[in-house]
């Protein structure tokens, strides 16, 4: 493997000068071409474990009329369809431009779908201006925007009773 940085030709060294045991890879960097290599120093270089969340599951009885509802009032794209047989889909939505997707998955595929409920919060600009064009929708709050010392939010509700919180 090799990496280059700044003209350098690095030559990772999976050993380094203290060892390696699991712990990042530690690179030498040296010369470049057919100049004679010299010392240069070590960069140790880490890989991130986790990079980011790919989805989140909500359990609904009727993936037709969650699409509806993700697609047509919060104004979410499908990203993913597949079929899983009679059972239903593979079906993934998410906001225009973000990497997380929601997976709206059959509670018939599930069946402990009772105990695991979703616990997301989405992000947005403005709370007061979302949450009217939202409510516009039809789409149902508990009740209006609330501002806490962390920012404002508000509480809403899909078509199977799943909430979710809106944060502003």
């Amino acid at each position: 493997m090799a990496l280059e940085i700044a003209g350098s030709n690095p030559v990772v060294h999976p050993k380094g000068p203290a060892g390696f045991n699991g712990r990042p890879y530690l690179i030498y960097i040296g010369r470049r071409g057919n100049s004679s290599p010299r010392w240069c120093g070590w960069l140790e270089v880490t890989h991130k474990l986790i990079q980011r969340i790919a989805t989140v599951a909500v359990y609904v009885e009727d993936q037709d009329r969650a699409l509806e509802f993700w697609r047509d009032r919060l104004g979410f794209e499908v990203r993913e369809r597949k079929s899983m047989g009679n059972a239903g889909a593979w079906l993934e939505v998410a906001p225009e431009g973000a990497g997380t997707r929601v997976v709206i998955f059959p509670k018939s595929l599930m069946p402990d779908w009772n105990e695991r409920k979703p616990s997301i919060v989405f992000e947005c600009d403005d709370i007061h201006a979302t949450y009217e064009s939202l409510k516009g929708k039809g789409v149902e709050f508990e009740e209006e925007p609330k501002t806490m010392s962390w920012g404002a939010y508000a509480t809403f509700r899909d078509t199977d009773g799943n909430e979710y919180l809106l944060k502003g």
